[in-house]
């Protein structure tokens, strides 16, 4: 039986033509037999035989991959592309692999000598192509995105949160195939020392750096210079390990130098902080990277920054869940009015709210919705002392929320807060006080 694109059963119809039907199942004359009069990938290993340098484009197509609506069950190379490729490097070890695609394919278990990327560039691409191919220009291109070298390294496709799942160049733990921002070119380029035009900074200033850049390489060229920046290690939240703030694409001839300047904002630094519902810029020395990648940085440089305190998550306002840290066995969701809350399912959920601020509260108050008998919510510290024990009462409903009160144990300190609960309970916020 075969298919279409449109995953369309195809039959031969009265006028003995390949026809196209809509039905769910399949006609009884959609029973066909295939002769192969030729094969494409003993043409390919053909061709390859005979050539002295060989090319090769993968990459994908609306019509065999993925496209709107059809997600791909993998980052493999369609089949077909990847008998073909491995037939022609098994001629040719030096084989280029082109990829046209709008997004990464998993490359690591196959040796490749050389990499090659474009987007779907329009109808100059094929310009573009052949100047890249044949030195006519040097590349300067730089990847926009994390490319994973497998879907092991993939977050869950339900829980989209960076920093809980380690995900992007800002959290991820692991060794990418290419970095965020890598990209190489037909020559070379050597960074000079950073320099900024002060030591601090606070709200509302523009930090401004320069420093020298020298093409050391056998042609001109053109480099993305990107800037990084990282917080300090005395801010106890979960943080980016490095983010761009600034970058620039810098033409610089064989033998020559230039200066390059960038900026950015102080306030680009900022974080969210919930005891203010609005980004507060911390105090602290942060490091400034300059390089040619999130992962080849050159240069690195030092600035203070004069702002905010942090001091926690204060407990005594207002916590949404969708403040949680981490969890596991829970999922976010909304109501009619599309108000957020965390649905826990049952006694095995663990809900995690990092650096909470404790001051000897008494009470607590929290806000959820019960569909089934009571539950119990627990809230413990990480070091094992309890806080308090909720019971939320029958709402026949997972968006019928109630708020209920209870006496909590005084804990003094920042701790992290784990919640526990004996069943399943819609959890939209809690407060100590």
């Amino acid at each position: 039986m075969l298919k279409n694109w449109q995953k369309r059963f195809l039959y031969v119809n009265g006028s003995e033509e390949l026809a196209v039907s809509p039905a769910l199942h399949a006609p009884k004359s959609a029973a066909l037999s295939i002769e192969i009069f030729s094969d494409g990938t003993e043409r390919v290993r053909r061709l390859a035989t005979e050539a002295h340098q060989t090319v090769v484009f993968c990459g994908n197509n609306p019509m065999i991959n993925s496209r709107e609506t059809t997600d791909r069950k993998d980052l493999k190379l369609p089949e077909k592309q990847s008998r073909n490729l491995d037939a022609v490097i098994g001629m040719n070890p030096d084989t280029v692999l082109f990829l046209v695609s709008g997004y990464p394919y998993e490359l690591e278990k196959r040796h490749l000598a050389t990499v090659m990327h474009i987007c779907h560039a329009g109808p100059a691409m094929g310009t573009a192509v052949a100047k890249a191919l044949f030195g006519d220009i040097s590349p300067a291109g730089r990847c926009p995105v994390t490319w994973y070298k497998s879907m092991a390294d993939l977050c869950d496709i339900e829980d989209y949160n960076l920093f809980r799942t380690r995900s992007t160049y800002l959290y991820f733990d692991g060794e990418p195939l290419f970095p965020f921002g890598y990209g190489l070119s037909y020559t070379a380029f050597r960074y000079k020392a950073i320099k900024t035009d002060k030591q601090s900074y606070t709200s509302g200033e523009t930090v401004s750096v320069s420093f020298e850049l020298e093409n050391v390489g056998a042609m001109d060229g053109e480099e993305v210079v990107q800037l990084y920046a990282s917080a300090p290690a005395s801010l106890p939240f979960t943080k980016p390990k490095k983010q761009l703030v600034a970058f620039s694409r810098v033409f610089v001839p064989r033998g020559e130098r230039v200066t390059v300047e960038l900026s950015f904002r102080a306030d680009d630094l900022s974080f969210w902080n919930m005891n203010k519902d609005s980004f507060d810029l911390f105090s602290g020395c942060y490091t400034l990277m300059a390089g040619a990648s999130s992962a080849d940085i050159r240069r690195t440089a030092d600035i203070q920054i004069n702002g905010s305190e942090y001091e926690g998550l204060d407990v005594s306002g207002t916590v949404p869940a969708t403040a949680a840290f981490d969890f596991v066995g829970a999922e976010f969701d909304a109501d009619r009015e599309l108000r957020e809350y965390l649905l826990i399912n049952d006694w095995q959920s663990i809900v995690t709210f990092e650096f909470c601020r404790l001051k000897g509260y008494h009470n607590i108050e929290v806000t959820a919705s019960n569909p089934g008998s009571a539950v119990k919510l627990n809230f413990v510290t990480d070091d094992g002392r309890n806080v308090a024990e909720v019971e939320i009462p029958p709402t026949a409903s997972l968006t019928e929320f109630v708020t209920v009160s209870a006496p909590a144990e005084p804990v003094d300190g920042v701790v992290t807060l784990r919640l526990t609960a004996s069943g399943m309970v819609s959890l939209r916020s809690f407060r100590l006080f």
